[in-house]
Formats: C-alpha cells, sequence, structure tokens
C-alpha cells in the first residue's frame, strides 16, 4: 500500500548559542595523574599497577600530556612518565578542571504542538499551512490537532540543552534575539504501521502512538482520532521530576518562624559563593535589614540574585516591584550592584525558596516551602524543607532557571547558570546512607499526590493552609472519600484566614466538613502548606490547597517538595496536634 502522510503542528526557533566545548576527567585519569605527581612511571609499571590495559594507558597518557600535566623523560633504563609541576598541582584537587574551547553557533529546534517533544530543527521535513494542503491532496493524510498553547510551549532550557548539546558542550550564554517563534506543519510518512525515515526512533512513544493511530484512522476512511490533553507535568518540552535517594533527617524539616530565621542565618552564614532567593514578595520597609543580611555574604565573595514573584496591582500600584526598585537602589549607593542583583521582573510565581552554597563551589542547599524570606516577620508558623542531596538540589536549580526567564521566553544567564549548576550537581552520586526519597511537586502535579494521598493514607491525613475559601470543598471531598470500607482515618484541615468568607459562611463550611468526616480548624498565625499522611510521608509547598486551584498554563507558579522519610509526617502531625481543639483565635 502506498504511504500516509502524518501531519503535526510545530513551532521553530533557532538561537545563538555560546558553548565550551571540552570532554570532562575521569575518575581512572584523575589517578593516573596522582600516581605520576608522586613517582615517574613507564607504561609498562603504570598498565601492572592499574591492571588496565595497555592501550587505556598509553590513551590516558597522551591526552594529559596534551593539556601539559605530564611529559616525557628519556632515560639510560628507556622512556618515563613524569607530572610537570601544573600537573602537580591540578592531581591535589578533588576534581580535574575540564580544558575546554569557546565555540559559538546557530542551532534550530522546533517544539511539536501535540506532546510537546523537542527535535533539532533538521530531524524535520516541516511545510508551511499552503504547502501541506498541496502536499495532501496526493494521497491518503492525517493531521493531529494543535493541543499546547504555543506562547507556553518554548522548552525548559535544560530540555532544550539536552537535546541540542552534544555530551562535551557546556552552555555559557543565550544570546537575545527580536524575532518571535514561527508556526509550521512538520510530515512524516507512514508505510505498513512504521513511521518511515528514522524518525521512529527520536521521537516519544507518545506522538509515535498518536502518528501511527491518525495513519490507521486514514487508512481506514474512519472519523479522525479525539486525542486527550496531556497534562502539564507530561509533556516533552518540561523537566519531568522524579524521586531522589535523600540523606533525610527530621531537623530537616522546619517549622516555626524561629526555625526558619536560624536556617536562613546559617545558609547566609556558610555561603561563600552563590546565593538565589526567591520570594513571593518583598517588604520595603525592612531593606535596610537586608542590607545587613547581605553585606557580610558579599564581602566574603558571594554573587546574590534576588527573584520575586508578586504581579498583581492595588489601585494601580505593584507594591512588590516598588520595594524590588527600592532594594535595587539601595544596593547601588552601596555599589554592590555587580554582587547583588535584583530582579524588577516579577516571575508570577507563589514559591518561595533558597538555593545557596555551603561554602565550597559544588555543595549547595536549599530550603523550600511557605516562608516568603524577604517579608516574613517570622513569627507565623510557616513550614520549609531543607535539601542537602545534590541529585534533588540539582532539580531545584532547573527550576530556578525557569523561574528567571522572562515572559517572553528568552534565555538569561542567570537561567544559563542555574542550568549549568544542575547539570554538575546532577552528576553525582546518590548518597551512600539514603533513608529516604524527595521529589519536587510544581503547581498542576499537586492535585495527584492528593489523590496518591487520599488512596494510601491508612491512619491519618493532615492538611495545613494559609487561606480558606470555596475551593476547599473539592479538598474536603477528596479526604473524606479516604475513608473507605467503613475505616476511619483522623482527618484534620487547619487554615488562618478566609478573607472571602463570613464568619457564617466559615462556620457552615466547618459543619459540613465534619459531615464528611473532616475536623475544619482554624488557627492563628499558620502560614504553612502541607499535606501529610501517616508516620512518613509529607508534601511541604508554597500552595494553599484550601483556596487555590493552580492550572497547568504556568507550572512553577507553586513549588513543593514531596518528602517519603521515616518521621517525616509524624513530626508535621505532632506540631499541629493542638489544632485538632477546634481553635477560633483571631487570625
Amino acid at each position: 500500500m502506498s504511504s500516509i502522510l502524518v501531519a503535526f503542528p510545530v513551532i521553530k526557533d533557532a538561537r545563538k548559542f555560546h558553548l565550551e566545548k571540552g570532554r570532562r576527567w575521569t575518575v581512572v585519569e584523575h589517578i593516573i595523574l596522582e600516581a605520576l605527581a608522586k613517582a615517574d612511571w613507564s607504561i609498562a609499571d603504570l598498565t601492572a599497577a592499574s591492571s588496565l590495559p595497555r592501550r587505556v594507558v598509553l590513551e590516558v597518557v597522551i591526552r594529559l600530556m596534551r593539556v601539559g600535566w605530564v611529559e616525557l623523560k628519556p632515560t639510560t633504563q628507556g622512556v618515563i612518565f613524569s607530572s610537570t609541576p601544573g600537573g602537580r598541582v591540578q592531581a591535589t584537587r578533588e576534581d580535574l578542571p575540564p580544558v575546554t574551547r569557546s565555540a559559538t553557533r546557530y542551532m534550530g529546534y522546533a517544539v511539536d504542538l501535540f506532546c510537546g517533544d523537542v527535535f533539532r530543527a533538521r530531524d524535520l521535513i516541516t511545510l508551511t499551512e499552503e504547502q501541506w494542503r498541496n502536499r495532501r491532496e496526493q494521497g491518503f493524510w492525517a493531521e493531529l490537532p494543535t493541543q499546547l498553547d504555543q506562547d507556553t510551549a518554548l522548552p525548559d532550557v535544560r530540555v532544550l540543552a539536552d537535546r541540542l548539546l552534544e555530551s562535551d558542550e557546556h552552555l555559557t550564554r543565550v544570546e537575545v534575539q527580536d524575532w518571535r517563534p514561527h508556526r509550521r506543519l512538520a510530515i512524516v510518512s507512514v508505510r505498513n504501521g512504521a513511521i518511515d525515515g528514522g524518525l521512529g526512533d527520536i521521537i516519544s512513544d507518545q506522538l509515535k502512538a498518536a502518528i501511527l493511530t491518525a495513519s490507521d484512522a486514514a487508512k481506514r476512511n474512519t472519523a479522525p482520532v479525539v486525542f486527550a490533553r496531556p497534562a502539564a507535568d507530561q509533556t516533552g518540552n518540561r523537566i519531568l521530576h522524579r524521586d531522589h535517594q535523600i540523606s533525610f533527617r527530621p531537623d530537616d524539616i522546619l517549622i516555626g518562624g524561629e526555625s526558619h530565621s536560624t536556617a536562613l542565618d546559617k545558609m547566609l552564614t556558610k555561603s561563600r559563593h552563590r546565593v538565589i532567593i526567591h520570594s513571593t514578595f518583598i517588604r520595603r520597609d525592612k531593606i535596610d535589614e537586608y542590607m545587613s543580611w547581605f553585606t557580610p555574604v558579599i564581602q566574603r565573595g558571594a554573587t546574590i540574585d534576588i527573584l520575586w514573584g508578586q504581579s498583581t496591582e492595588r489601585d494601580g500600584v505593584n507594591e512588590t516591584r516598588q520595594a524590588a526598585t527600592a532594594l535595587k537602589e539601595a544596593v547601588s549607593l552601596r555599589g554592590f550592584q555587580d554582587r547583588l542583583r535584583v530582579h524588577t521582573t516579577p516571575t508570577r510565581s507563589h514559591a518561595k525558596l533558597i538555593l545557596a552554597d555551603t561554602g565550597h563551589p559544588e555543595s549547595f542547599n536549599s530550603l523550600i516551602g511557605s516562608c516568603n524570606w524577604l517579608y516574613s516577620d517570622f513569627k507565623s508558623a510557616d513550614v520549609s524543607v531543607r535539601l542537602h542531596d545534590a541529585n534533588i538540589v540539582a532539580d531545584v536549580a532547573f527550576d530556578l532557571a525557569e523561574l528567571a526567564r522572562p515572559r517572553d521566553g528568552q534565555i538569561p544567564e542567570l537561567s544559563v547558570e542555574m542550568v549549568r549548576l544542575g547539570r554538575q550537581l546532577a552528576d553525582f552520586e546518590p548518597p551512600a546512607s539514603a533513608r529516604g526519597t524527595a521529589r519536587i511537586i510544581t503547581a498542576p502535579e499537586h492535585a495527584r499526590i492528593f489523590t496518591d494521598a487520599r488512596e494510601s493514607a491508612k491512619e491519618r491525613i493532615l492538611l495545613i493552609s494559609h487561606r480558606l475559601d470555596a475551593a476547599a470543598k473539592p479538598a474536603v471531598i477528596k479526604m473524606g472519600s479516604s475513608m473507605q470500607d467503613g475505616g476511619t482515618l483522623d482527618l484534620t484541615a487547619i487554615y488562618e484566614r478566609a478573607d472571602a468568607l463570613t464568619p457564617d459562611l466559615q462556620e457552615e463550611l466547618r459543619v459540613w466538613a465534619a459531615q464528611k468526616g473532616v475536623k475544619l480548624s482554624r488557627r492563628s498565625k499558620t502560614h504553612g502548606k502541607v499535606l501529610a499522611w501517616d508516620s512518613d510521608s509529607v508534601l511541604i509547598s508554597s500552595l494553599n490547597m484550601l483556596s487555590a486551584d493552580p492550572g497547568d498554563r504556568e507550572p512553577r507558579n507553586e513549588i513543593g517538595v514531596l518528602i517519603r522519610a521515616p518521621n517525616a509526617g509524624r513530626k508535621l502531625h505532632n506540631s499541629f496536634s493542638l489544632a485538632n481543639q477546634n481553635t477560633d483565635a483571631d487570625a
């Protein structure tokens, strides 16, 4: 049978990438350099001592000679090799520095608007709408629908780097461009149930299945297939977070203002290189206090970036933007503008997080949760989690890379830096003494975690939300439906503020929740956002789960961390157990 043409919508773009190209050194190469730094060796002796093939040893020594770390010495007994003074210095380092050269080139890419797959531009045949209309008149054809919004389909920087760069290439900068990506139709040919041209080997299973299904419908001359829209966290243009092994300790969960203030002070005190803070709001009346925090960090050599998320205006004024501008002016007056960079464009995110080094340029910690670091008075019951294992902290860096991007999709230097840091941290081995798992949870993923909690809870569920409104009903219904097969669960939901509800409506909602088996309690100074179930599972987040229903248009509008580790959930249950008394204190 003749082939069937299937088209799917894409956006095409091209950018000028600045790269560093060069290989990274292996552990074997490092060990051989260390051996040569301590003594002179012949190839035969190195081969015998290392138990490596002679060819491998010879290749390693040659590579080390090319960068000037090893030299050849003829002797009466034959040729031996020795490290140079520079090689001896490099051998003492924990990791050998990569030897790279700068490169610049334009690279084109395409993103399909069906499920978000990212391609090199050269991998696809693309047509304009008019060209496609002419082409499909020649035989059987099918067309996949557009399921992703063009304005939000541009890929995450890490996804783009993974697709376009070679293994020895490292992104350093992406030039700003004036043009917008343009829309095209990519076409593939399907013959005998297979995709021609080798494309079937590089596309996702989701796109492949859709192409073959549409082709089969066209062949049978049946109605076009209706496809389900993919979830935002399951598209190919987004980072798909996964569980990471972590060395969890109960004190990694911070509860209350004092613990957050202490944790922030410790992070800033340790940092020598890099600090990034994302706070939803900034307080203008605390700028002098902020400068007292940051000045010692800068004097120790660190660079700080301040990001903020609030973009809404009240009476035509964005108070957070004004505070950010005032902070930037204070920084400039002190001459710190190159070391303390205050971004004046909002990220549109409600996330609250910090990423900072621990005194070593390759060791980072992160704090994620409910605390507005540049607004809080550190007197409320905030809840955050400290992450200190490289693999999960790498994901925080990748998400910061996206938070730093402006709405027009440009890739600023901070985004590039965070992707490089994330890829560097992701190469570290998991902790040897793992005591649990952690996974970054973005806005659209929260609903699925809620479902998992409802289906797996055996003893109790605790939900903490700063705000309460009518959106609480779906959450309460989900909690109440956890009591299956006549079982009993301790179901508690705690909030502080209910500005959109009158006292009568709050009481009505409380009675209604009780009928569902959920104790709905109001507690003052509660700013945490938590879903905890049983002893070992907890989601610590920025999302008010009793008042907000995040969409998938801005996936990083909310960010949380799912922890599954011994006593992670129990700590939250114990800390908030007093709220079970249905406290009605003023907010």
